[in-house]
């Protein structure tokens, strides 16, 4: 309880420097759900993303939201009712920590190693993010596994979590693969498992194949195979599922989880015979997998690979302890106080530190309120179907704030010709040609152009090219963000 208060205050902290929401997709999130309220019925077509397109999701986040939004305001919703659902995560880990052990301050560590991981601040802070559910209902449905017995309440959660899981995302096919590999490993080390057990995973995998087809299904007759990449335009699939190095890992994950995690991995399987441990290893199989194979974002992965590593670094903190017990070291209780301490320390050095850099990054994109400003009054000032473009990160917030269409944004499942688009809007920023803007305005039919601090560092200009010919008209400036009509 004593760390969920801690880790609540520290992101509270964080998300009252802001009234806006981080990223693109928060914004895309937050008008799904109004958009739920006001019409009673899912978005399947959005007005305003690209000029107009069909939107296919997985619909049960929005649906979570919109209720509480019947009673709630939209701080509590879009802020603190994500934040609940992570803190959830902390008490999954200290369940299955105590599936593990029983001695407290190595359940207690390993609680405190989940609430500062830095990439999970980087992913879920501010950003009205599915995977504040995602992640507790995973790891959840792991914890009903190690529990479950015949006719016990765990299989009735189990399979309700079942439901769930993939009603939320698409990216809970990870936990196919990861159940498919924890039955792999068990059978290759000839270890006994339940009956019940197999048949749970089984239905859980085919439900969820499933559920996944019948959400996706036109995009799956769309694109086939490749609707795995979600119709992310070619050139950003480099930096969209970029490749991780081992000190971004380090860094984002922790140094004591992975050292701890590690060393647990090798002694729940090869040592002690953990379940919960091959339960893991097979999630971080997946995890891995799937990271190669460019079928989940970098931040998603780390996030799962690094809860299980702060899961597994019980048992490498058991064989640590246990060890210190046999050293003179331990004899005096005074030494062992002063190792917890030293541990703190660590934590707070290589795990807090980094999540409070990471967490100002986090607060600094967010909109700006000039930014904000500029948007408001294009919203205001301009024709109901005007289309405004911006960078591609920026697109969702455009249309949020000015309820008009945006050019382009990050929601690329069925999006109209992602590629072609990109091409032509990093080509509106970079160019020095008005000919070049006459033609890619007359072609989508683009009014009107927003210029803020991202696009300034995105393309690594302080102005338009063609600011000064007769190609823009400045309607609104404040400091360095800029709102352009387009006049040919």
């Amino acid at each position: 309880i004593g760390i969920i208060l801690i880790v609540f205050i520290f992101n509270l902290i964080f998300l009252l420097k802001t009234e806006f929401f981080t990223g693109d997709s928060a914004y895309f999130n937050v008008r799904y759900v109004e958009h739920l309220l006001e019409n009673k019925r899912p978005l399947t077509y959005d007005e305003l993303s690209y000029g107009g397109r069909n939107v296919l999701v997985a619909p049960l986040f929005y649906y979570i939201l919109a209720f509480f939004k019947l009673f709630l305001n939209s701080f509590f919703i879009y802020k603190i009712i994500p934040l609940l659902g992570s803190l959830f995560l902390l008490v999954v880990v200290y369940l299955i920590a105590k599936e593990i052990t029983d001695d407290k301050k190595i359940i207690f560590l390993s609680v405190l190693f989940t609430g500062f991981i830095p990439i999970l601040t980087e992913g879920l802070l501010n950003q009205v993010s599915v995977y504040s559910f995602l992640l507790p209902v995973m790891f959840f449905m792991i914890y009903c596994l190690i529990k479950m017995k015949k006719n016990n309440i765990y299989l009735t959660l189990f399979i309700i979590s079942s439901f769930v899981l993939p009603l939320l995302h698409q990216d809970s096919l990870l936990f196919v693969f990861a159940l498919g590999f924890y039955l792999l490993l068990i059978n290759l080390e000839s270890m006994m498992h339940s009956k019940l057990k197999r048949e749970a995973i089984l239905f859980f995998v085919f439900l969820a194949i499933l559920i996944e087809f019948f959400i996706f299904k036109d995009a799956f007759l769309k694109y086939s195979l490749d609707m795995i990449w979600q119709n992310v335009p070619k050139s950003l699939l480099g930096s969209y599922f970029k490749d991780v190095s081992i000190f971004e890992i380090i860094y984002k994950v922790g140094v004591l989880p992975i050292f701890f995690g590690v060393v647990g991995l090798f002694l729940g399987i090869f040592k002690e015979k953990s379940e919960s441990a091959f339960f893991l290893s097979g999630l971080i199989l997946a995890d891995f997998l799937f990271l190669w194979l460019n079928l989940i974002t970098p931040v998603f992965g780390l996030m799962v690979l690094g809860i299980a590593l702060a899961i597994l670094s019980t048992l490498g903190l058991i064989t640590f302890f246990n060890y210190l017990r046999k050293t003179k070291f331990h004899k005096n209780e005074r030494n062992t106080n002063i190792f917890m301490i030293i541990l703190i320390v660590f934590i707070g050095l290589f795990m807090v530190l980094p999540s409070i850099g990471v967490a100002n990054q986090v607060i600094d994109s967010a909109p700006t309120k000039d930014e904000v400003e500029v948007l408001k009054f294009l919203g205001g000032t301009t024709f109901e179907f005007s289309l405004i473009a911006s960078t591609l990160n920026e697109g969702n917030i455009v249309s949020f704030f000015t309820n008009r269409q945006n050019f382009m944004d990050t929601t690329f499942l069925l999006a109209p010709y992602p590629d072609e688009r990109l091409d032509d809007l990093n080509l509106l920023f970079a160019t020095s040609s008005e000919t070049k803007v006459k033609e890619i305005s007359d072609k989508y039919s683009i009014e009107y152009i927003f210029f803020s601090d991202k696009a300034r560092k995105e393309y690594n200009i302080n102005n338009l090219k063609y600011e000064d010919g007769r190609c823009l008209r400045k309607v609104k400036e404040i400091g360095k963000i800029k709102a352009y009509k387009i006049k040919c």
